[in-house]
């Protein structure tokens, strides 16, 4: 009779939030915390990860910078002119609508948006560097 007493004690505790001296409940309380731990723990390491494989070309960016459009034409930090210009015309040539017209609608749609990309990258490189 007094263990079903002490479950009813113990629930009713919980119930009105009155907290309980007894060992059961701080292990509980405990294990709850290295729960939430664990959890932050993984959370923040898969936030990590996310970040280091999306390094570069986001489309979620809202400040687009330099390294974006880096990544766009797949261009080294330390690029020259001449890199830029070639990689420009290497993508426009590899994603130019004439040249994709004969395959499928979903791959047009991909060059399309590609070309978007790639000119917006070269537009922000010659404001920057005075390109002809």
């Amino acid at each position: 009779m007094a263990l079903y007493h002490y479950s009813i004690q113990r629930y009713l505790d919980q119930w009105f939030g009155r907290k309980s001296n007894d060992k059961y409940g701080q292990q509980t309380k405990a294990r709850g915390q290295n729960a939430h731990n664990r959890t932050k723990e993984e959370r923040k390491k898969r936030d990590e990860q996310n970040q280091h494989q999306s390094k570069g070309r986001t489309e979620n960016k809202k400040y687009k910078d330099e390294r974006y459009f880096e990544a766009i034409l797949g261009l080294q930090p330390s690029k020259t002119i001449y890199d830029i210009k070639n990689r420009y015309r290497e993508l426009v040539m590899q994603y130019h609508p004439d040249r994709v017209a004969h395959l499928g609608p979903k791959l047009r749609e991909f060059a399309e948006q590609q070309m978007k990309e790639i000119n917006e990258a070269y537009d922000f490189f010659k404001n920057k560097y005075g390109l002809s």
